[in-house]
């Protein structure tokens, strides 16, 4: 037998046919090798040793076996793209027929990167090769240097059988892969939900209270004047009325005004140089009923917001609608793709909504899967292409017909342009990230009472620095009825990023925007010792993450672990060319820290907040974020979310945006989620997700053995026809899951062996007790799975399956 296999079991006429396919594809190496490879079976899975150069794989020009710095026995598989000019440079693919449909596998391996550059990492990803991208079950970026080390992923297999392992070196750089092992199982304990099951009765203490009410004060009124944006020269037929606006603003601080009354009508804002600033303003009430404030700028890339509130105190916003101009340029459109070049290199898309699109200048941004019967993104199935990605006029064929042009530089570059058939049909995004539309800095008791914001060409709301205290209370951000708009704001309906928190949202209706409904979180960097008392900051930009003479900075251990250790910043330089920050603290650094740390900004802590009764829905990517301490979530309806309903997420990346710093003291109960995640985004595709990232943002192998999330209380819930696993638990101590229902009756266009399930790994006292799980042909095995590698078995009592 050859050394890099190990088999049992015997041949089956399947495994026969697996062979003949290889063959009639044209791999004849692989397919002579086959069906010794799969005479014996697959039980106890396939061991990829590389101490020969064949293998059940095929190699690329840049990869070989070298018996060179090895990484164990006498061999190692070697990929060398420092010499290749392509942007994803191939090195192996495994052999077709090494995974079974509806089959769950364990895969691991170890990896050395020996050279890399700045941006470069080996990379390695599951998919059906002829499905391209759209068909990837987990992909990993490894950019750990200086060992060697070992990774493990658990993942089934769906009804197709011709997945295979690709790995990958992104730009230039060399690395070694070894003992790549593929095992049939997932090797999870498994705790099932019984028809017989009787609730437990059992009462549960120490539970978690979440933050408990608080309010946000009111303007004080009394005595002040009150003012009309019509008396300082406003008006509906102007195309600007920042002047006036500006104007009757500067008199209400002045004159120290109760309330700002704007009138029926609409009101049309289009200077890029300034928003609507309300810049030291207290107790002031800005109301308009009936008023429509429409914005529009030539260059929203950049640009300012809508409104800047800035060092305001006790201020109301109340009954009035906000908007951006479609007429002069729509922020996205529907599009069915006509034709394609068959080398990938361009689309024409029509875009049917229009005769005639009314801004020719308008860019591709983004392009995302859309239902034209659903009328949404992230649908099961659905593929969005970032590659279009770009600042580049549309090139107009016809009135509505624009031809979207590849950025790849070379043709196997262009598969994803490949990969898409006429008829498809996609939102496309003019606008993404670009001018906001309320920025809130360094403000106290804020109120946002009936607002509606119909749309804006970034976030809507942004709240940062020493705000706190702030309500939103009726808020809509909808599409405006009776016009066919498909978003409202291009990226995040609700931002906070490093703020004092204390926020509150009731009775308000979130939906059909760019990127997440709602995320809380302080960001954090990472930086090494270079000194006794001094860090270098890596990948730090000073408006990600903040930091100034005396703020607090506690550091973390590389697993986000405490390192015990919390000291005063000394003083700061920032190169903002290289993307660094010599940080000098006030006393010396502990001896054992290790190479390098996580660093968190204790000025800052977005805690406290209440999200009450509200809509969530029809949203490209989560529901919510929440990575900050204090929290509940009652009430709330999610519905047709792509990617997870709830994220409890804190990571850190070498160079991407790195956010939180751990939650505790979190209480998520009698809320409602409805097909969400169904496009399966993270491991096992879950409805709440619960997980740590490190070093990549796609590093669902890194969880850290530290809970950083801890005091949970999820209960009462309803969850519907997920994607995937109903929640998966992960970095996490404290947990309680009780009295929850799940429901899996809408079939998927693959079963999910761990279609609403609770996943548990890297946690530790973790109970789940008296939660059901509704009878269904599509939730093959009900009840809680947990790693028995990363953490002991969960509390399991009173878990029930009902019809």
């Amino acid at each position: 037998m050859p050394t890099f296999c190990r088999f049992v079991r015997k041949p089956t006429e399947k495994r026969q046919a697996i062979c003949e396919t290889a063959y009639n594809r044209g791999m004849k190496r692989l397919a002579r090798l086959l069906p010794l490879l799969l005479s014996v079976g697959l039980a106890e899975g396939v061991f990829i040793d590389f101490e020969k150069s064949e293998g059940p794989y095929s190699l690329s020009p840049l990869a070989r076996v070298t018996g060179a710095g090895a990484i164990s026995g006498s061999g190692s598989l070697e990929c060398d793209s420092r010499e290749a000019s392509g942007a994803w440079n191939h090195c192996l693919t495994t052999a077709p027929g090494l995974f079974q449909p509806r089959t769950p596998y364990t895969i691991s391996f170890r990896y050395r990167n020996l050279e890399l550059g700045p941006e470069s990492f080996l990379h390695l990803v599951l998919r059906d090769p002829a499905a391209g991208d759209r068909s990837t079950l987990f992909s990993l970026d490894l950019k750990e240097t200086n060992r060697a080390h070992e990774k493990r992923i658990r993942v089934t297999i769906p009804e197709s059988q011709n997945y295979s392992i690709l790995i990958f070196i992104k730009g230039r750089g060399m690395a070694l892969v070894d003992d790549l092992r593929i095992q049939e199982g997932d090797g999870l304990g498994y705790a099932p939900a019984l028809p017989a099951s009787e609730r437990s009765g059992t009462p549960a203490s120490g539970l978690p209270s979440g933050p408990g009410e608080f309010d946000i004060e009111r303007p004080r009124l009394q005595g002040g004047p009150t003012l009309n944006v019509a008396d300082f020269g406003a008006s509906t037929a102007a195309a600007d009325n920042l002047r006036a606006f500006s104007n009757a603003l500067e008199a209400c601080r002045e004159r120290r005004a109760a309330r700002l009354l704007i009138p029926p009508g609409t009101w049309r804002f289009e200077s890029f140089d300034s928003p609507l600033v309300f810049a030291g303003l207290t107790n002031l009430s800005v109301e308009g009923p009936g008023a429509e404030l429409v914005f529009f700028r030539t260059r929203p890339r950049g640009g300012n917001p809508f409104f800047r509130i800035q060092s305001c105190d006790h201020i109301a916003f109340k009954d009035f609608k906000v908007d951006w101009d479609w007429r002069r340029a729509p922020l996205a459109s529907i599009v069915r793709v006509e034709t394609t070049a068959p080398d990938g290199a361009w689309l024409d898309c029509r875009f049917i909504e229009y005769e005639r699109f009314p801004n020719p200048r308008a860019q591709v941004r983004v392009m995302e899967g859309f239902d034209p019967v659903l009328k949404l993104v992230g649908f099961e199935g659905s593929k969005d292409l970032w590659e279009g990605h770009s600042e580049e006029a549309l090139e107009w064929l016809e009135p509505n017909l624009g031809r979207v042009r590849s950025k790849a530089a070379n043709q196997a570059a262009r598969a994803v342009f490949r990969g898409i058939q006429a008829g498809q049909t996609f939102r496309m995004r003019h606008y993404n990230y670009d001018q906001g539309g309320f920025h809130i800095d360094d403000s106290t008791q804020m109120l946002f009472t009936n607002l509606t914001v119909y749309s804006c060409p970034g976030m809507a709301f942004i709240v940062r620095g020493e705000s706190h205290h702030q309500e939103w209370s009726g808020v809509k951000i909808l599409p405006r009825p009776g016009e066919p708009r498909p978003i409202t704001c291009t990226a995040d309906h609700f931002h906070v990023n490093n703020s004092m928190g204390w926020l509150k949202f009731e009775g308000c209706d979130f939906g059909y925007g760019g990127d997440d409904c709602i995320n809380i979180h302080d960001n954090n960097f990472y930086a090494v010792p270079t000194g006794p008392a001094t860090l270098e900051g890596r990948f730090f930009r000073a408006w990600a993450t903040p930091v100034r003479e005396g703020d607090p900075l506690e550091l973390r251990r590389e697993d986000l672990s405490p390192a015990g250790f919390t000291a005063r910043v000394k003083s700061i330089r920032v190169n903002p060319q290289a993307q660094t920050a010599r940080i000098e603290l006030d006393r010396a650094l502990p001896a054992d820290l290790g190479e390098l740390v996580v660093c968190f900004n204790r000025r800052y802590g977005s805690h406290h907040y209440l999200i009450r009764n509200n809509r969530f829905g029809r949203n490209r990517a989560a529901g919510f974020r929440l990575q900050a301490d204090d929290g509940l979530v009652e009430g709330n309806l999610f519905y047709h979310h792509q990617m997870p309903a709830i994220r409890l997420e804190t990571g850190w990346a070498m160079s991407g945006w790195s956010e939180g710093t751990g939650v505790s003291n979190l209480v998520i109960r009698n809320n409602t989620f409805i097909d969400c995640n169904p496009v399966k985004n993270e491991e096992h595709g879950p409805v709440l997700h619960m997980g740590v990232f490190r070093r990549s943002v796609s590093s669902p192998d890194q969880k850290s053995p530290y809970a950083v999330f801890s005091g949970i209380l999820i209960e009462s819930n309803a969850f519907i026809n997920g994607g995937g696993a109903a929640m998966t638990i992960s970095s996490a101590g404290r947990v309680l899951v009780r009295s929850n229902a799940f429901y899996g009756e809408k079939a998927r266009q693959a079963t999910d062996l761990n279609r609403s399930v609770i996943m548990v790994s890297f946690a530790s006292n973790v109970e789940v007790r008296d939660n059901a799980w509704v009878r269904s042909p599509h939730v093959p095995r009900p009840g809680v799975l947990w790693d028995p590698e990363t953490c002991p078995p969960p509390r399991c009592s009173g878990n029930r399956l009902t019809d």
